[in-house]
């Protein structure tokens, strides 16, 4: 018997997760089967990120908690960099499905974020010099903590 299930993209990110399902796709479109039916494993779903990796175009990968799909082929450098994924399912607590980029002027207090002269992206704001944020946009290594923008603990 064959199954048609039409899922979106998040849906196969938030499954992958699982580790139990293999996930194809071809054409923009994603398939889903239960890898523990056919005794298989998770494909197209490469893991955390690492550095100085191939990654194929069609791959998800994971970072700081976010999926990523992997929109061209490349090899990753030395620390992360989103410029060929399209951010897929931001980490668990985390409702934005925009990715942003924080200014290189932005420092850390501890786990806190602090604004430097640069103007904040859309979605942040600031409360005296700490970065608050309303969730509208997910930035890489980033979470809310009561709204202030903090750094990624999670897994």
């Amino acid at each position: 018997m064959t199954t048609t299930i039409d899922i979106t993209a998040a849906d196969a990110a938030t499954a992958l997760e699982s580790g139990d399902i293999l996930a194809l796709v071809r054409g923009g479109v994603w398939m889903q089967v239960a890898a523990s039916l056919l005794g298989g494993s998770v494909a197209g779903f490469a893991g955390a990120w690492n550095a100085e990796t191939a990654y194929t175009a069609g791959q998800l990968l994971k970072y700081a908690g976010a999926i990523y799909a992997v929109t061209a082929s490349f090899t990753s450098g030395s620390s992360f960099d989103p410029t060929n994924l399209t951010l897929v399912k931001a980490p668990t607590g985390v409702t934005a499905t925009t990715l942003g980029t924080l200014p290189d002027d932005v420092t850390l207090e501890g786990d806190v974020y602090i604004a430097g002269a640069t103007a904040l992206p859309t979605g942040l704001t600031t409360n005296g010099s700490v970065i608050m944020t309303d969730g509208t946009v997910y930035f890489p290594n980033t979470q809310s903590n009561g709204g202030v923008l903090s750094v990624y603990t999670g897994a």
